[in-house]
């Protein structure tokens, strides 16, 4: 029973990732729920109003958990990142993480900038992989996710973005069958995005 709670904890973690930054490329909307809806939390695409680059046709959400209308995919450049960048310090914002899909963690890698590749020849490595990107208006560590839409890149200052718990996790036992124990697990929270303007979005891309 203990090793399958873990299990389950750990499903719901991946979930719940899922649920703020997965989901669909035009972010899943919140629904206020009532007797016979159950509620739901907007994802992260639902509430960044600006900083963004998006594809032809494409924009971002209006905002108070309503999704983005979707654009036409292209390739994910270093100079859309770089707008993007730009906007966020020019609104005050400071992100320091950038999120990306594997696909685009690839595309990240060929950024050239002003790095140059080498090699370590002790240890007979070619290092050719971005961890850390330097711009002109922010550092940012680069973090792929499983769970992430490859449509989309996200910008990210974690200091601004919160889960914010409802209900705590809790666990309680069912009825008992035969032989057969059952437990439940409840958690109920919300994602928190307190400063829209403090990240920046590039969506539509061919991640």
């Amino acid at each position: 029973m203990a090793y399958q709670m873990a299990r389950r904890l750990k499903e719901i973690k991946l979930d719940l990732e899922y649920a703020m930054i997965g989901g669909a490329a035009i972010g899943v909307a919140k629904v206020a729920g009532n007797d016979a809806t159950a509620r739901k939390m907007g994802s992260i695409y639902t509430y960044l109003t600006g900083n963004a680059d998006v594809g032809v046709g494409g924009a971002v959400s209006a905002g108070n958990g309503a999704v983005m209308t979707a654009g036409t995919d292209r390739d994910l450049t270093e100079a859309m990142l770089i707008t993007v960048l730009q906007s966020a310090y020019t609104n005050g914002g400071n992100p320091n993480m950038l999120m990306v899909s594997p696909t685009n963690k690839g595309v990240v890698n060929t950024f050239t900038g002003g790095a140059t590749r080498h090699v370590t020849t002790e240890d007979k490595k070619l290092v050719n992989s971005i961890d850390v990107y330097v711009g002109s208006f922010h550092t940012l560590k680069v973090v792929p996710s499983r769970q992430l839409v490859g449509d989309n890149v996200l910008a990210l200052d974690p200091e601004y973005l919160e889960f914010a718990e409802l209900r705590p996790i809790m666990t309680s036992d069912l009825a008992k069958t035969g032989d057969s124990h059952k437990r439940q697990i409840i958690w109920e929270g919300t994602l928190k995005v307190s400063a829209p303007l403090a990240h920046g979005l590039i969506a539509d891309t061919n991640g």
